[in-house]
């Protein structure tokens, strides 16, 4: 892979970057560094499926903001992003190696690519199996805030590294069992986060997700998040997470 340029050299301030980051198949990217800097209308990563993911490694964000961005096919690897805020954040095809997420974030999308027709790439997905199979671990989130769960789809719960207690691991078989047999009712808090996770069949789509385990993350910057706490435990003691 080529060396490709360091890009998002600025301290502080509000930048805009022009143009699409970050799409140029097999490019490495190494030593980002920025602090304080606002950042609105990133669209980073390839906009068209290429095995050859560009991969950025050892990015250091600190105390940044992020709004109204998308990030698209691109391996964010060994690096450590800390936000005081984001809004409207989409990762789609979003691969992630050994890196630390901390701060405060709002709306968060973490899911599989599509192509311009909004259609399945199945390359893609062979692709992101591959990769997570091999990788220690892909995100630690022990020290994020959510304004509101985040929607983590296809990157593996035991593959995320997570607070104990406000954050935990649903996985697929008691999930369905306490579906079946009612003991998990659309009054949960967490019901609608596992009935598309892992029972697409039953409304007539496709799971999110297509492993056995899915991350569940107590929104602590939100007002509600004692009631989502409340259904972790219940999810807990159900034997659904852990």
């Amino acid at each position: 892979m080529a060396a490709g340029p360091c890009v998002l050299e600025e301290e502080g301030g509000e930048h805009t970057p022009e143009g699409w980051l970050w799409d140029v198949p097999g490019t490495v990217i190494e030593g980002i560094r920025l602090a304080g800097t606002k950042l609105h209308s990133v669209g980073a990563g390839l906009r068209d499926f290429d095995p050859r993911l560009p991969v950025v490694r050892d990015m250091v964000l600190e105390d940044c903001e992020l709004r109204a961005s998308v990030i698209g096919l691109v391996v964010i690897a060994e690096s450590t992003l800390h936000f005081r805020r984001t809004a409207y954040t989409n990762l789609f095809g979003t691969l992630f190696d050994r890196t630390v997420v901390r701060g405060r974030f709002g709306s968060l999308i973490v899911q599989d690519a599509h192509d311009r027709d909004l259609q399945r790439i199945p390359a893609f997905e062979v692709l992101r199996r591959r990769f997570y199979a091999e990788v220690p671990w892909a995100l630690d989130l022990r020290e994020a805030r959510f304004t509101s769960p985040p929607n983590i789809r296809n990157i593996p719960g035991s593959k995320m590294l997570l607070d104990p207690v406000t954050q935990g691991v649903a996985w697929r078989a008691p999930t369905l069992t306490a579906i079946r047999d009612g003991t998990l009712r659309d009054d949960h808090p967490w019901w609608a986060s596992l009935h598309y996770s892992f029972d697409g069949a039953s409304w007539g789509g496709r799971d999110f997700t297509d492993y056995d385990d899915v991350v569940l993350v107590t929104p602590v910057e939100s007002r509600k998040r004692k009631h989502f706490q409340q259904g972790l435990d219940d999810l807990r003691a159900k034997g659904i997470v852990r």
